[in-house]
């Protein structure tokens, strides 16, 4: 027959059983917090770094609504110049060059790439040219 100890001990040994389950049970359920918890902070600084971009863009967007602003921006990125104006290029150290060199006046240097440009736009047909600029044109604004 079962003593009174025997039942002690085998209570106590079913009691901390359980108590073993529950604690598992416990930190399982701490550690799922946890895990939740770091993808909820790596979430919101997602969300803080797309609204700072998203800021940027509208910022930048606002610019480019300014005809003077978008006026310079195509300039730049796809060298358009209005009629009748000239290009310059400044070549670094170019004062060196003009000094050393006495019979090269800098009309004689700024026509250079001019002239290499009409060259290149000789050999391009009207319809090709058309076609380049339109595609400049599409990447500029769709890219």
């Amino acid at each position: 027959m079962m003593t009174k100890t025997t039942i002690s001990r085998a209570l106590l040994t079913a009691l901390l059983l359980v108590m073993a389950w529950f604690a598992g049970a416990f930190g399982k359920e701490l550690y799922q917090r946890y895990q939740l918890q770091q993808d909820i902070n790596k979430a919101r600084e997602e969300v803080s770094n797309l609204q700072k971009d998203n800021d940027n863009l509208a910022a930048m967007i606002q610019s480019f609504n300014q005809s003077d602003v978008l006026e310079l921006e195509v300039r730049r990125r796809l060298n358009v110049q209005k009629p009748g104006e000239q290009v310059v290029i400044v070549v670094p150290g170019g004062e060196n060059n003009i000094s050393e060199q006495k019979d090269n006046t800098a009309q004689q240097q700024m026509q250079k790439p001019a002239a290499a440009a009409d060259d290149y736009m000789q050999d391009e047909t009207t319809e090709d040219a058309l076609k380049r600029r339109a595609g400049e044109w599409w990447k500029f604004v769709f890219q």
